[in-house]
């Protein structure tokens, strides 16, 4: 899976975090069981990890954020469908 989103953090240092829906459906068991990364190209060394959420079967992209302006990102992680 891969696409691109826009985040606008409100504060830095911060645990940054949203989940997205798996385009195909997938009964994720473990964090583990989704594995990627995200990167904003205008920020020196900003990167996000892209884990499971077995709770809601969705995708958590998250991050402690070093900027506070809006900033479009690029993602891509794999899952499994169980």
């Amino acid at each position: 899976v891969s696409g691109r989103f826009t985040a606008d953090p409100t504060l830095t240092a911060t645990a940054t975090s949203f989940e997205i829906t798996l385009p195909v459906a997938s009964n994720l068991g473990a964090a583990e069981d989704v594995a990627g990364v995200a990167f904003c190209g205008n920020i020196a060394a900003q990167g996000a990890e892209v884990i499971g959420v077995a709770a809601n079967d969705t995708a958590k992209i998250q991050w402690v954020a070093g900027d506070i302006t809006s900033q479009t990102w690029s993602y891509i992680f794999s899952y499994q469908v169980l």
